[in-house]
């Protein structure tokens, strides 16, 4: 979503909790505003969109890297500090190391 929408959304949360209240926010890491990292996504799905192209010529891989608003917004963390939340980030490195499997 846009960050105005964003804030919007946090703003309206803010104002439906009571003291005790608990929200959780899925969020995207800093480096994902990055234009070198966003620039290997995008080659990254490219080479697959490329490898379903001459698997299924009837299926195509939409352009996920589309969907994003990339603009400068506020951490999440930092707009709920600053409205009096208590903050814990949890920012896994490595998805198989949080679901404690092994990598391959």
């Amino acid at each position: 979503m846009p960050a105005a929408a964003q804030d919007l959304l946090f703003n309206r949360v803010q104002g439906l909790t009571v003291t005790g209240s608990r929200v959780a926010v899925e969020a995207l890491g800093p480096e994902f505003l990055d234009p070198e990292f966003r620039a290997k996504r995008r080659e990254r799905l490219d080479r697959i969109r490329a490898v379903m192209a001459k698997v299924d010529l009837q299926r195509e891989v939409p352009r996920t890297d589309e969907l994003w608003y990339f603009e400068e917004r506020e951490d999440d963390g930092d707009w709920f500090r600053r409205h009096g939340w208590e903050v814990t980030v949890t920012a896994p490195r490595n998805p198989f190391v949080s679901a404690q499997r092994a990598g391959t």
